[in-house]
């Protein structure tokens, strides 16, 4: 937890490494739901980051769905598979979360991950370098993952401020996708993510401040009123006085439970 000095408000931040196996998708689900219900129970908060290695696609996975829908969705396909119906059945987390991950679908279709290399590879040489713009994930030459390290935050409480450039040049780039990672420029097969927030001004506010209030809503009532469960009974905070928080998720190694 990061607790702003000046206005007294708690930034929740959760930093995963989930399961690596690529049918394991209910597990991976079970343990952001675990994580986050036991947030929600214990700490007062007005701001969350979620952010890690998921060991899943952004846009085709069954986190993914999780945490922008607050629940798992009929119809679902990670890793090739459509996920099963119980994960439809696993407690949502009352959340209103967005990504800040804007990354497009590399080759293969999204069968292919550090998670046992899943799926069909995809040859090097019928990968066009130019039409992979955006990675995370590259141990092979020619196989590019999209979103596998994600970055999720609460819009209610916080805005974007800017993004981590996933690549130093576009060389950079380009040399990843045909020699894979690490390299010269990642010591991981993972590359970094990272984001800059700023706290959303409240309505009626000129400045972003609210004469040392905490303006905004407390999120785990929130999120607990939603579950219909109790609220967090109290609060903790580490001591940050920065108006900014820069948050960088990025995680190193290959699959395996976080």
């Amino acid at each position: 937890l990061l607790k702003e000095r000046k206005m007294g408000r708690t930034m929740a931040v959760v930093n995963v490494h989930l399961q690596g196996h690529p049918r394991e998708s209910q597990t991976r689900v079970k343990q952001l739901q675990s994580t986050l219900a036991e947030l929600c129970r214990k700490f007062n908060h007005q701001a969350l980051v979620v952010t890690g290695d998921f060991n899943c696609e952004l846009r085709a996975s069954a986190c993914g769905s999780y945490l922008a829908f607050g629940a798992v969705v009929p119809g679902v396909v990670e890793w090739g598979f459509e996920v099963a119906d119980e994960l439809m059945l696993i407690p949502g987390h009352g959340y209103s979360l967005s990504s800040v991950d804007e990354l497009t679908s590399a080759p293969g279709n999204g069968n292919a991950g550090d998670a046992g290399n899943a799926g069909d590879s995809v040859d090097p040489s019928d990968v066009n370098p130019a039409d992979v713009q955006s990675f995370t994930f590259c141990a092979h030459p020619g196989r590019p993952v999209d979103g596998l390290d994600q970055l999720w935050y609460s819009p209610s409480a916080l805005r974007v401020v800017a993004q981590r450039a996933l690549f130093g040049t576009d060389q950079e780039r380009l040399d990843i996708l045909r020699m894979g990672l690490p390299n010269y420029a990642n010591p991981s097969d993972h590359i970094p993510i990272g984001a800059v927030f700023n706290w959303v001004v409240p309505a009626g506010s000129t400045d972003g401040s609210t004469d040392g209030s905490t303006d905004l809503p407390d999120l785990a009532a929130a999120a607990s009123a939603a579950q219909g469960g109790p609220a967090a009974t109290g609060q903790a905070g580490g001591g940050r006085g920065a108006e900014d928080a820069a948050l960088n998720g990025g995680s190193g190694g290959g699959g395996g439970g976080g």
